[in-house]
């Protein structure tokens, strides 16, 4: 099946290169040749979405996390908390230490409805995306689902990305329902969520507090069709 990512819905072609530029503000992402360029399977899942930002071309590549990447994890994660507050964590509040993050990662590896995608740009982890699977029997359907970008790479389609494969890679699992935790106030991540057919189950008040000041979370959850 072919993918593309678009970017306000503005395409333009270019006869030349024969490729589907698409158009946003400041970032002109280009998917190149969809059939031989947008799947890479290179250890494991890989995905490759090209980008030309600034005279430079990145691509995006997504795979499943491994041991080895157990200390990238927790220094992204102690990265990415001081740049939003609409994280449950705040900055250096990943207390995991390397032993404990790839008992994690094993974790995630051995249970077939749990998942933990990362995006890598120049080998760079600027994405992840969590599905954490209930173990019991009676709630193995259910997963908890969680998606962080670096600030740096905000707005370049890249949650999309790193979704539309999550859905792909579960098809075949238990699950047939994801639910997450958004800040009522987080528009942009709910807006996304709502695209991927996300519905609004409830309202969990004053969940997060940031300098005596309290925040609405939303329950979101995905009812996933097999």
């Amino acid at each position: 099946m072919h993918k593309s990512y678009i970017v306000n819905q503005q395409y333009i072609k270019s006869k030349s290169y024969n490729k589907i530029i698409l158009k946003s503000h400041f970032l002109i992402p280009i998917v190149k040749n969809i059939n031989n360029v947008l799947y890479k399977y290179i250890k494991g899942y890989k995905i490759e979405l090209n980008y030309i930002f600034q005279g430079a071309i990145m691509e995006l590549f997504i795979s499943e996390a491994e041991i080895e990447d157990a200390a990238m994890i927790i220094e992204y994660l102690n990265q990415i908390g001081g740049e939003s507050d609409f994280l449950q964590f705040g900055k250096n509040e990943c207390y995991l230490n390397e032993f404990e993050e790839m008992e994690i990662i094993q974790d995630y590896q051995k249970q077939d409805n749990s998942l933990l995608l990362l995006g890598f740009i120049d080998d760079e982890l600027v994405s992840m995306l969590s599905i954490k699977g209930e173990q019991q029997a009676r709630l193995k359907h259910i997963g908890h689902f969680a998606i962080t970008v670096k600030k740096e790479y905000w707005h370049m389609s890249i949650a999309t990305a790193m979704m539309e494969e999550m859905l792909e890679m579960i098809q075949n699992t238990s699950l047939k329902i994801l639910d997450l935790e958004v800040r009522s106030d987080n528009t942009n991540a709910i807006k996304l969520y709502k695209k991927f057919n996300f519905k609004e189950i409830g309202v969990y008040p004053k969940m997060i507090q940031i300098d005596n000041h309290f925040y609405d979370t939303i329950l979101m959850n995905l009812y996933l069709e097999k």
